[in-house]
């Protein structure tokens, strides 16, 4: 049943996810004030259900409960081919067109549950009434799998004779039932979408945005990731296609290592002797008995060191060849821990990891976060993680003053903040982790594509922190060095599919559009839980296999890392079902445009675009989608466009980027390039060529308005100017009979 069930899905998404509704709700129920039911063996949970919601275009008929000493029930027409007493035992729905009208169901929405988590088995029927006998099975929980807790479900339902309807009197009827084995089930809020008269979708959603409304900058390729250092080396590990080359093809632009909670048992040099690392290089062990030390797998049960990991040296070789920032956590727990280092060696260890990675090696790692989760753990007050902190930063700075040390919080900023108040300088940088615990509520799809909110709280707290308590020190930095569509109670839970990558990259862009986030670390590359043959579930970028095949959420970080440019633009995110996004390059030539098709059903978009001139612009055009949003391998598309879409249809649960880039004559006609060299840096107009002639400099708007004008003395290459306004800028300088002018933004 499961097998065929799974079958119908995949035929109904391919077969449906193209076509173009004017899908809306036609009934909503709510199932409220349960009761428990008399024989939780064969029945469904009695209680009050309400209609909550009923389009004027359909005909309810209420719900009713069948059970086996219902007359009804026992005299009626469903003939179901299930391999339990549905008839027996089974709520029943109808709904039907009024006169003049016909419907079609396009899908059904439910959140479902169970007395208990006993083995057992349900489904959903849709029929029709009264004659015909033909029913299709179009949801099981599956045999066995029934849970105590509610889960939220989607339900597509397929082109059929059965899901359409023409005659108040040829009504559509949903059919719950469950198996005498499975106790109690409870539904809530169902809700039933459908298309009246054939009507396909005439809204359109309208997106403005100013290109010269530019808030922050971003770091290069912003979007990173957590290595597991157990299973990411491509010398233990030898795979068809490495690690290395799957970092490269995601374009990762920083990497945390070791791990995370992982990390506070993690000694990169076994304690002691520091003095012929430059001959032996670094022998990592474990700290303490704690996990990982048991996993014989992963670490020699004799001497504590790992027997496949990824060493630091083969870490920073691969970020070097790679342009990938290394991002370093210090084990600052394990001294709590029974059987672990004492202080003083942990601290040691740190410093010496300063000096070997910098001073020995000079490989210039800059980031160093001390501790992991450090308030979500018993080992720290909050004081005492500060002193810590100062303690271990001073030592590590006076090794080497220019790195950036940082905070290993999990998200209470009141941790943050003590440590930026009392650590002062010593803090360059703080952190969050965000996962979905609390963000939605259970639930999968669609809770997700019903959601407004920004999904990223603990960012927006830190941010918020950084607004409120620390506006004098701008250069502070946040790292999400944590984060995942992990956490709530998926329904599909071991899928890795096409909505969960949508729903991440919702989140990840939510992330940079705060304009102290530098990156974020998306958990994980690997996963070691499962042991060494574990192929890793949802929390994976990449498989555990000789394929080493990169995960949905893995394109998804590649597709932002390809296309974003180095300034965020401030465009409204929420438009319905639609997301935006949008940045510009430094010199203001190029602009990607995010939209997020968060909906089961194309979106019709207007684009706006200000202060850009798109008429002259090359645009290429990305879209990231699938069949369905359970689809396992989503894929990618580029076109090339003639011109800049003034409307354009989003596919079904997708992400479409539009990258514009202008040719040499968009804004700026009939000017010679590469005369004078202009650039501009930190507030001053620099000019490369040599100049013997007195000049004149120009600061115009994008819409023509002067606003500076100053004289260039004969041989001056620079000259400061004074910007008040933000955005995109043209500067002309004319210089005897050269003339060129340069973008800015500020």
């Amino acid at each position: 049943m499961t097998k065929l069930m799974c079958s119908v899905l995949l035929v109904l998404f391919l077969s449906f996810s193209m076509l173009v509704t004017g899908q809306s709700r036609l009934a909503e129920f709510q199932f409220n004030d349960h009761l428990r039911p008399v024989n939780v063996n064969t029945s469904i949970g009695f209680g009050q259900f309400n209609l909550k919601v009923s389009s004027p275009d359909v005909v309810i008929e209420e719900p009713t409960i069948k059970t086996e000493q219902d007359e009804v029930t026992k005299a009626m027409f469903f003939q179901f081919q299930a391999f339990y007493s549905v008839a027996n035992n089974n709520v029943n729905i109808a709904l039907a067109p009024k006169a003049g009208r016909n419907v079609r169901i396009t899908h059904i929405e439910f959140r479902i549950r169970f007395d208990s988590n006993r083995d057992g088995n349900a489904g959903i029927f849709i029929s029709k009434d009264p004659e015909t006998k033909i029913n299709t099975q179009i949801w099981t929980c599956g045999n066995n799998k029934a849970f105590n807790t509610y889960k939220d479900f989607v339900v597509v339902i397929p082109d059929s004779e059965v899901n359409y309807s023409e005659s108040e009197t040829d009504s559509i009827r949903f059919v719950f039932g469950h198996g005498t084995n499975t106790k109690g089930m409870y539904l809530d809020d169902f809700v039933i979408y459908g298309v009246v008269n054939d009507e396909t979708n005439t809204s359109v959603v309208n997106i403005s945005l100013d290109a010269s409304k530019t808030t922050h900058e971003l770091a290069d390729r912003p979007s990173g990731a957590n290595a597991c250092w157990l299973m990411d080396s491509d010398i233990n590990w030898p795979r068809d296609v490495s690690n290395e080359e799957r970092f490269a093809e995601m374009k990762l632009g920083a990497l945390r290592f070791p791990y995370g909670h992982l990390a506070d048992n993690y000694l990169w040099h076994t304690p002691g002797d520091y003095s012929n690392l430059s001959v032996t290089g670094p022998i990592a062990q474990v700290a303490s008995p704690s996990i990982p030390a048991k996993w014989d797998w992963a670490v020699n049960q004799t001497d504590g060191t790992f027997l496949k990991a990824m060493g630091f040296d083969e870490f920073i070789a691969v970020c070097k060849r790679q342009g990938i920032e290394p991002f370093i956590v210090i084990n600052a727990a394990s001294y709590t821990y029974n059987g672990g280092p004492t202080y003083e060696t942990l601290k040691q260890s740190a410093v010496e990891w300063v000096r070997y990675a910098n001073i020995t090696k000079n490989y210039g790692v800059k980031y160093w976060q001390i501790g992991n989760e450090v308030e979500h753990k018993n080992a720290f007050t909050m004081d005492a993680y500060t002193n810590l902190f100062i303690d271990f930063a001073t030592a590590m700075k006076a090794i080497d003053p220019t790195i950036k040390v940082g905070t290993g919080v999990l998200n209470n900023n009141n941790w943050n903040k003590n440590v930026l108040t009392k650590a002062g300088n010593l803090c360059d940088f703080i952190s969050n982790h965000q996962y979905q615990w609390t963000e939605l509520p259970t639930g999968g799809f669609r809770m997700w594509h019903k959601d407004n909110s920004i999904l990223v709280s603990n960012t927006q707290s830190a941010q918020t922190l950084l607004n409120r308590d620390f506006l004098n020190r701008p250069e502070l930095e946040i790292h999400v060095t944590e984060t995942n569509v992990t956490g709530i109670g998926f329904p599909d839970q071991d899928i890795i599919d096409l909505y969960k990558a949508l729903y991440w990259f919702e989140m990840n862009m939510n992330h940079l559009s705060f304009k102290n986030v530098k990156y974020t670390y998306y958990w994980g590359t690997h996963s070691p839980w499962g042991g060494e043959t574990d192929p890793g579930g949802v929390s994976t970028l990449l498989e555990n296999s000789n394929a080493n095949t990169v995960r949905p959420a893995g394109k998804v970080i590649q597709l932002i890392n390809e296309n974003i440019k180095k300034r965020w633009v401030d465009v409204t995110r929420v438009h319905g079902n639609v997301r935006s996004y949008a940045t510009v390059s430094d010199d203001g030539n190029k602009m990607s445009v995010f939209v997020l098709n968060k909906n089961l059903y194309p979106e019709k978009i207007n684009l706006n675009i200000s202060n850009y001139n798109i008429g002259g612009s090359v645009v290429e055009k990305i879209v990231f989608t699938g069949n369905h949003f359970n689809d396992t391998d989503p894929q990618i598309t580029k076109e090339s466009l003639d011109s800049s879409p003034d409307q354009l249809t989003l596919d079904p649960l997708s992400i479409t980027i539009l990258n514009y880039e202008m040719d040499d004559n968009t804004l700026i006609s009939s000017i010679k390039k590469d005369l004078l060299g202009l650039f501009y840096e930190k507030g001053f107009v620099n000019i490369s060529k040599p100049q013997t002639e007195r000049g004149v400099l120009k600061v115009y708007t994008l819409d023509g308005r002067k606003m500076i004008e100053k004289h260039i003395e004969a041989g001056s290459n620079r000259v400061k100017i004074e910007i008040i306004s933000s955005g995109v800028h043209i500067v002309s300088v004319e210089i005897g009979d050269l003339k060129e002018r340069v973008k800015i933004i500020k």
